[in-house]
């Protein structure tokens, strides 16, 4: 029978418990960061969703085609009703990325550079 003073965890069961823990945080971590970066794509796609939207006012409203975003906030064109969008984010995903304008026909859309590879 074991004393009072022998009590407590042996180096096996110690490191046991290290290895429990360290698997649970690994996993906890992998649903904190995939969270994280779901929250970041759907702000991305709401992004661009908003900023075609306004590309397509845009060339409504002036009769012209948008060569850069940077006319949806400010432009001489005749026409023009703005501002379209703000630049609150410098028109850059949140990956840091640049959004750009993609024709499609006489479609317009604005997309990430991330996403073109550029």
């Amino acid at each position: 029978m074991r004393s009072e003073a022998g009590r407590g965890l042996s180096l096996v069961e110690f490191l046991a418990a290290c290895v429990v823990t360290g698997i649970l945080i690994v996993l906890v971590l992998g649903v904190v960061v995939g969270a994280r970066e779901r929250t970041r794509m759907a702000r991305a796609m709401e992004r661009c969703r908003e900023l075609s939207a306004a590309a397509q006012r845009y060339e409504m409203e002036t009769g012209r085609e948008l060569r850069q975003l940077s006319e949806l906030v400010e432009s001489d064109v005749e026409g023009w009703n703005g501002p379209y969008a703000h630049a609150d984010d410098g028109f850059c995903d949140p990956w840091g990325s640049r959004y750009v304008v993609v024709r499609e026909g006489d479609a317009v859309q604005v997309v990430s550079s991330n996403v073109l590879g550029r």
